[in-house]
C-alpha cells in the first residue's frame, strides 16, 4: 500500500497471492525466533534447572548403587561370617556344629556342604582314634588280669587234686558234702580259667587277615550251628545283597556272628524260662551300598538291660556267668574291619546293626 498524492488521501493498495505453506513457515520461523530469544534471556535459569535435575539423577543413581552394593556385600559377608564362627567352634573342639544352606546360593551351599562333610570326617577320625586308644587300654588291663589270675590257678587245681586224693578215703562223716564242696571249688576254678582265656583272647587278638569269603554261606553256617538245638526259635535270613563274596577275616567275622546270635538266643531263652511256650524269632537282614556291608540282627527276647554305651565296654555284663567281653570283642573286630556296632531302638527285644567296610 502506497500514498499516491500528498494532498489527498489517495492510496494504492496492491496484493499478491502467497502460498499458505510459505506463510505458515514464516509464522513458525517467527515463533522459533521468539522462543530462541526467550531461552537466551532465561539461559541462566535453564542452566540451574538442568544442574539440579542432573544432581538429582546422579544422587539417585549413587544411592541405588550404594543400596545394591550393601545388599551384595551383606549377601557375601553373612555366609562368610557364619563360616568363620563355625570354624572357630570347630577349633574349640565342637565338632557337632552344622551349617544350614537353605537360603544360600549354589557356591556357598557347596562350601557349607564341604564344611559339614569335613567336620563329620574329623569327628569320625576323632572317634576312631579315641576308640583305638580305649581298645589299647582295655587290652593292657585284660592282659594284666589274665596274667595275675592265671598264675594261682595251676597251684589251686593241683591242691584240689591232692586234697581229693589224700582225704577222700579218710573222711567217713559227711563225705558226700566234702566231695560236693570240692566239686564246687573245681567248677569255679574252671569258670575262672575260661574267663582268663577270654581275657587272653581279647588282649592277644591278631590283626585281621583280609581276603575274599562267602558271607552268605558264613551266615547260613552260623544259623545252622544253633538251628538243630533251638527248636523253639525261628531263624529268618533275608539276603538282599547282590554279592555273596566280600573281603574280610573269616574267623573273626564268624566270631562276631556267633557272639551276637548267641546273645539273641540267651535273651530269648530268658523269656522262655517264664513262658515255656514262647516262640522265639531271630531275623537277620543283609544289605550293602558302595561303602559298607550291613548285617542287622533282630530278636524278640528280653532286650538290653543296660545302655548301649555300657554294653560295648569290657568287663561289664548283665549275665550271671558272663565275662563282659563278648560285645567288646565284636566292637573291636568290626572297628578293625573299618566298620561299627550300632544298637537300634526296638520296642520288643533287641536290634543290632553290624557294618563292615567294603575293601
Amino acid at each position: 500500500m502506497k500514498k499516491l498524492s500528498s494532498n489527498e488521501n489517495i492510496f494504492l493498495y496492491a496484493i499478491r497471492y502467497v502460498d499458505p505453506e510459505t506463510v505458515n513457515f514464516l509464522k513458525k520461523t517467527g515463533e522459533a525466533s521468539t522462543f530462541y530469544y526467550k531461552l537466551k534471556s532465561n539461559s541462566l535459569g535453564l542452566q540451574i534447572t538442568f544442574a539440579v535435575v542432573y544432581i538429582i539423577i546422579v544422587s539417585s543413581l549413587i544411592m541405588l548403587s550404594s543400596v545394591y552394593a550393601i545388599n551384595i556385600a551383606n549377601k557375601i559377608s553373612k555366609p562368610i561370617i557364619k563360616l568363620i564362627y563355625a570354624a572357630k567352634a570347630v577349633s574349640a573342639g565342637n565338632l557337632d556344629v552344622k551349617l544350614k544352606d537353605e537360603k544360600e546360593d549354589d557356591d556357598f551351599r557347596k562350601l557349607y556342604q564341604t564344611f559339614n562333610i569335613m567336620t563329620q570326617e574329623i569327628q569320625a577320625q576323632k572317634n576312631k582314634i579315641a576308640l583305638t586308644e580305649r581298645y589299647q587300654a582295655w587290652e593292657m588291663v585284660a592282659k594284666k588280669l589274665a596274667h595275675e589270675i592265671k598264675n594261682p590257678l595251676t597251684p589251686i587245681t593241683l591242691s584240689l587234686e591232692r586234697i581229693k586224693d589224700r582225704y577222700s578215703k579218710q573222711i567217713n562223716v559227711d563225705k558226700a558234702d566234702f566231695e560236693n564242696y570240692l566239686n564246687i571249688i573245681s567248677r569255679q576254678v574252671e569258670d575262672i580259667g575260661k574267663l582268663v582265656n577270654e581275657f587272653s583272647d581279647f588282649a592277644r587278638m591278631p590283626n585281621p587277615i583280609i581276603k575274599s569269603n562267602n558271607l552268605k554261606k558264613l551266615i547260613e553256617d552260623t544259623i545252622n550251628l544253633y538251628k538243630l538245638s533251638e527248636k523253639k526259635i525261628i531263624f529268618n535270613l533275608v539276603y538282599k545283597s547282590s554279592n555273596e563274596f566280600f573281603e574280610f577275616d573269616l574267623s573273626q567275622i564268624s566270631r562276631v556272628l556267633i557272639n551276637v546270635v548267641k546273645n539273641s538266643l540267651e535273651s530269648i531263652n530268658e523269656k522262655q524260662e517264664t513262658d515255656n511256650n514262647f516262640q522265639g524269632i531271630i531275623n537277620i537282614l543283609v544289605e550293602n551300598n558302595n561303602e559298607f556291608i550291613y548285617i542287622t540282627i533282630e530278636d524278640n527276647g528280653v532286650g538290653f538291660k543296660s545302655t548301649p554305651k555300657d554294653l560295648v565296654a569290657p568287663f561289664i555284663t548283665t549275665k550271671q556267668h558272663g565275662s563282659g567281653l563278648g560285645l567288646s570283642i565284636v566292637s573291636k573286630i568290626l572297628h578293625e574291619h573299618g566298620g561299627d556296632l550300632n544298637f537300634i531302638e526296638h520296642s520288643n527285644g533287641a536290634k543290632i546293626k553290624l557294618s563292615i567296610k567294603i575293601n
